[in-house]
């Protein structure tokens, strides 16, 4: 199954996971896995990445790009929220039981949060 990047379900679904992705992959202090609970949106080097993928979307999608820059904004909001109620115990990944923020379509997310495609 092919799908068109960036189009509106693409944006729902995925642009989330790859935000979340490139965070980690730039930023060393939001990295391992128990940093997520650090997570503030208004750092200097969040909104970049969030600029770069909205421009990005714009570049192949214009008419999506403010969409898209709602859905990061939207995304990172409920992770800033999820991480301060969560400030000892906030991970990316759990497999213990503790709060998680991705988690698979098949597991049930508590936390209100969008899933991640497999």
């Amino acid at each position: 199954t092919s799908v068109t990047p960036f189009s509106m379900r693409v944006i729902e679904k995925a642009l989330h996971c790859v935000f979340v992705a490139l965070i980690r992959l730039t930023i060393p202090t939001l990295s391992r896995n128990d940093s997520a609970r650090h997570f503030k949106a208004d750092r200097d080097d969040i909104e970049k990445i969030r600029d770069y993928l909205v421009k990005r979307v714009g570049d192949v999608m214009p008419r999506h790009a403010g969409f898209a820059g709602e859905v990061i904004s939207d995304f990172a909001r409920d992770w800033e929220y999820v991480a301060e109620e969560n400030r000892n115990t906030l991970c990316y990944k759990s497999y213990d039981g503790q709060p998680s923020l991705l988690s698979s379509a098949e597991e049930d997310s508590p936390l209100g949060l969008p899933k991640i495609l497999n």
